[in-house]
């Protein structure tokens, strides 16, 4: 009897800790901020301290659980990475910053392979 009062015990107090996290439907669409208009899909959003995560659709739309003052990572390849804490919002419009950097210097290398072949073209020079 003891064990099973000890098991009962135990497991309502696991059911009572994993219930103490309270999810929500988070959903959302990440645009640019410069221009207003939704991404192409392929936006990361993650949960930093759950590791999930999703990416955004062709319209820049998406939903994910979410544990409640847990912290959504945005990012996407050229923007600068966005992190929003959720507290009680249900649909967030996020607005990327583009992030720009200036090059000092470019260098450019390339390769390739041709073949050798008889010209029949004549050629020209043009003085003036």
């Amino acid at each position: 009897m003891k064990k099973a009062l000890f098991f009962c015990h135990c497991g309502l107090c696991c059911f009572g800790i994993a219930c103490s996290n309270d999810y929500q439907c988070q959903g959302g669409t990440v645009k640019d901020a410069l221009t207003n208009e939704e991404l192409i899909g392929g936006v990361t959003v993650l949960v930093v301290e759950t590791g999930a995560g999703t990416v955004t659709g062709v319209n820049g739309n998406f939903e994910l659980d979410v544990p409640v003052n847990n912290t959504l990572r945005i990012s996407y390849v050229g923007y600068s990475i966005q992190e929003i804490v959720i507290t009680n919002q249900t649909f967030l419009e996020i607005n990327l910053q583009p992030e720009t950097q200036l090059i000092d210097e470019l260098v450019v290398v390339g390769y390739s392979v041709q073949k050798k072949v008889d010209s029949y073209r004549g050629g020209s020079t043009c003085q003036r």
